[in-house]
């Protein structure tokens, strides 16, 4: 997820009480296995890029791999993730 590269509708992404959810469709899955990450290694910050309005989940405590979604997919992550939800970075 370092390169800029759109995943287009190959990537699902989800939530639960336990972290945030990312798996690729079957026809892509090979050696790219679902995750789950835990809420405690996501960090959450909000971007305009241009006029599209993104959220940036930085991912890992250590590494911080970006990952972009837009506002209106992050806002229904953040309805479902609830109180689980990590508090947003200014940036």
């Amino acid at each position: 997820m370092r390169w800029i590269a759109g995943y287009g509708n190959c990537l699902t992404v989800g939530c639960n009480p336990h972290g945030l959810y990312l798996a690729m469709m079957p026809l892509f899955r090979f050696r790219h296995p679902p995750l789950l990450i835990p809420w405690e290694e996501v960090a959450v910050s909000r971007r305009q890029i241009v006029f599209l309005r993104y959220v940036r989940f930085g991912l890992g405590r250590e590494l911080d791999i970006p990952l972009y979604l837009k506002q209106n997919v992050a806002d229904k992550i953040k309805g479902t993730a609830g109180d689980r939800w990590p508090m947003e970075r200014v940036g």
